[in-house]
């Protein structure tokens, strides 16, 4: 499976061919101008982008003219040839800046590779033919580290400063245009949001390169924002921080954007917003053209919603109604949190979590309204109950796409686990990374057609994550031992750079447990860290039993236990 960890950052590539588009509809009209982003792309059938949330919000004509791939350049040279005409329109939106900085992060990672000895005996590449060479085909993984270490120049390096003023000058043109065919007209410009922000809070702590990619981002689109906001007094316009809306999301724990990973471990990089983006990018003009309006927020995790109202007016005396339908391999929660202005409801509403319908008395709404939900996970295991101490523990790793049951409908949380398959949960866990170089296991298959773990053990290897036995042999189907897998979670946070949080938990005492001293020698610092950092209990029955079997379930225990760590240690979340 392809994973392009740089790709976390560069997928941002908005090259897709422009198309001229005009003006031509009704007054009044709400003219839409921009990129991919106002174009609603990637969006499936049935979803709407901002531009129509908006218009469906404040009764106006939609007339979309943004243009995918589209830098400021081009918008202001189609304004200037007369392609848009501007002058009937009363609200108009602008999404631009974006493929302006990426066309100039291309360039610069092109020259820095360039400029790197130890390329001195390679031809020259382009940012295009960069672009090509990570999306067309599996590229290296030693390409991928190495144009990664290249990212945190490019805030100070002299192609983003000259793509940032002559943005500058370009939004200066854009709106001066407008304002001289249409002086009246209320102009919204977006600000930019970083798309891989929700992606690092939910799989930083899995493949390391996402939390400092989503850094870079956050830094270079600071400096694009800092552009938009500082021209908006003296050039007249509106700001829409869609930014600080998309992270508000992320900390309420909503994905606005594209980039996940599947249940099947197939990582999607896109970095487009999805159907909640755009809600939210929805919200977030409506509260910039009415300030005294009132914005629906809904805040639904694996939760969809037929309703696309997210702008209210105080008059507006119409309850508020919606069908909440959760995603597949989801149920609706029993309960919703509804609040105005902060407040949580405690009555005015009614919710029925079988039929999904939701109605709340238009007396109650006062202020910005938010339906808060999460989508609760469907246990399809008939050996899984939810009165099961280890219920959570294993519909976190089955919601989270690491484990899955021995068949559809069993997980058989006492069976036992071989150390192949907790090499390749873990490998899963990182994203499946790339994998280059030959197994040096006598009794491992020398490639991923042969045995379905090669991959998974050549990584764990590689990485330090698992090592055989010191004789050639792994023991693919070795049943793993309780101090096998603490050593192994202990090895894979290290992976994850986390050695001081790792080296700052102090030895744990083990005197509390009889068997404390048949716990192997080279298994002891592993086994103290982790009953410290409550990663490791007891059997059940008191006893660290290092050399028992690991049941199925101890695992997803052990993994749940280990993401509470990073998060308590401020690593998740």
């Amino acid at each position: 499976m392809k994973k392009r960890l740089l790709s976390l950052c560069l997928a941002l590539v908005m090259c897709i061919g422009l198309l001229p588009l005009s003006l031509s509809a009704d007054e009044p009209v709400y003219l839409a101008l921009g990129d991919s982003i106002t174009t609603g792309y990637r969006l499936a059938e049935g979803e709407s982008g901002f531009a129509t949330l908006v218009a469906e919000a404040n009764g106006y004509e939609l007339v979309n003219a943004a243009v995918n791939g589209a830098t400021s350049s081009d918008l202001l040279q189609s304004l200037e040839s007369g392609e848009i005409d501007p002058s009937d329109a009363e609200l108009i939106t602008i999404t631009i800046g974006g493929n302006d900085l990426l066309g100039a992060l291309f360039n610069y990672l092109a020259e820095k590779w360039n400029e790197d000895e130890a390329h001195a005996d390679e031809a020259d590449i382009t940012g295009t033919e960069l672009i090509s060479s990570l999306f067309a085909g599996t590229p290296d993984t030693t390409v991928i580290t190495t144009l990664v270490g290249y990212l945190s120049g490019f805030a100070s390096s002299e192609q983003a400063a000259a793509t940032l003023e002559l943005l500058a000058q370009n939004l200066t043109d854009i709106v001066a245009y407008i304002k001289k065919e249409n002086p009246d007209v209320r102009i919204v410009v977006a600000t930019q949001y970083n798309p891989y922000s929700y992606f690092a809070s939910a799989y930083g702590m899995l493949v390391k390169q996402i939390s400092t990619i989503a850094e870079m981002f956050t830094a270079n689109v600071a400096v694009l924002n800092e552009v938009i906001t500082e021209s908006a007094e003296p050039l007249g316009y509106i700001v829409a921080d869609v930014y600080t809306a998309f992270e508000d999301a992320v900390a309420a724990r909503i994905n606005p954007c594209n980039p996940s990973i599947g249940a099947d471990y197939s990582i999607d990089l896109d970095f487009h917003p999805n159907a909640a983006g755009h809600a939210i990018i929805a919200d977030t003009v409506n509260a910039a053209i009415n300030p005294d309006g009132y914005t629906v927020t809904n805040q639904l995790s694996n939760i969809t919603t037929d309703n696309t109202v997210s702008q209210r007016r105080p008059d507006d005396a119409e309850d508020y109604t919606a069908v909440l339908t959760a995603v597949n391999g989801y149920k609706l929660p029993e309960t919703l949190t509804i609040t105005v202005d902060g407040t949580a409801l405690t009555e005015g509403y009614t919710y029925d979590s079988l039929s999904g319908q939701l109605t709340i008395d238009a007396a109650s709404i006062t202020g910005d309204l938010a339906i808060i939900a999460d989508g609760v996970i469907i246990n399809p295991f008939i050996d899984i109950s939810s009165d099961d101490l280890f219920y959570d523990d294993v519909m976190f790793v089955y919601e989270n796409g690491l484990m899955n049951g021995d068949s559809a409908t069993t997980f058989s949380p006492y069976g036992s686990l071989t150390r192949a398959q907790i090499a390749t949960i873990i490998y899963r866990a990182a994203g499946s990374p790339e994998v280059v170089g030959d197994v040096s296991f006598t009794d491992v298959p020398d490639t991923a057609e042969t045995e379905w773990y090669h991959d998974a053990v050549l990584w764990a290897q590689q990485m330090g994550v698992m090592q055989g036995y010191g004789d050639g042999i792994f023991g693919p189907a070795d049943i793993l031992t309780r101090e096998q897998l603490v050593v192994i979670v202990y090895n894979y946070a290290k992976l994850l750079g986390l050695d001081s949080i790792v080296s700052d938990v102090p030895a744990g005492d083990l005197s509390g447990f009889a068997d404390a001293a048949s716990v192997s020698s080279w298994a002891v610092d592993a086994v103290q860290w982790a009953v410290t950092a409550g990663i490791l209990t007891d059997n059940g029955s008191g006893l660290l039993d290092p050399t028992g079997n690991a049941a199925r379930v101890e695992i997803a225990v052990m993994i749940h236990n280990f993401m509470n760590f990073l998060t308590l240690s401020g690593i998740n979340g």
